[in-house]
């Protein structure tokens, strides 16, 4: 097959409702399912199906369904996700295609860091010293830091005359 667009249409009824095209325009590559599913499949199957992918899985539908927009089943393997980058990798969790993240998980090559935030805040810093809450640079194992009132609390809800909250 040779040119910029090549179609494989489904017979007779369907005529060209149904096709897969293979299109490269300038330098941009382009596969195409008109109608159902787009699979790919190698060693183990890659399924793109109503705005989800599934890696290693054709059934997202039988993932939770507020965790099943990307599923990659390893069935008895294991299995993980790397984010390769010299700087920083982030998860960022956004509303609707906003550009203010509502929360995120970031690590920085620079500062060998983990962080954890909601909103515009840094809640969290996990550092190779410790676990800062409300500190971007964790003293001890534990550093907790605030500018109001009270700093920590510990609460119960344990029915019992030896429980105590403390704030």
């Amino acid at each position: 097959v040779q040119g910029t667009e090549s179609k494989f249409s489904a017979p007779s009824p369907t005529s060209d409702a149904h096709y897969l095209r293979l299109k490269y325009d300038n330098s941009e590559g382009i596969v195409d399912a008109n109608r159902g599913n787009l699979k790919l499949q190698a060693n183990s199957d890659i399924v793109y199906t109503s705005n989800k992918f599934g890696i290693g899985t054709s059934a997202n539908s039988s993932y939770n369904g507020s965790a099943d927009n990307l599923v990659i089943d390893g069935g008895s393997a294991d299995v993980g996700i790397t984010l390769d980058s010299p700087n920083q990798g982030t998860l960022a969790f956004t509303e609707q295609a906003h550009t203010t993240w509502r929360g995120w998980i970031k690590y920085r090559h620079d500062t060998s860091t983990m962080e954890f935030g909601s909103g515009s805040t840094l809640m969290m810093n996990l550092t190779n010293t410790g676990l800062g809450i409300g500190s971007t640079n964790p003293a001890k194992l534990l550093t907790v830091q605030s500018t109001t009132s009270p700093i920590m609390g510990l609460y119960s809800t344990y029915s019992d005359s030896n429980a105590r909250n403390w704030a």
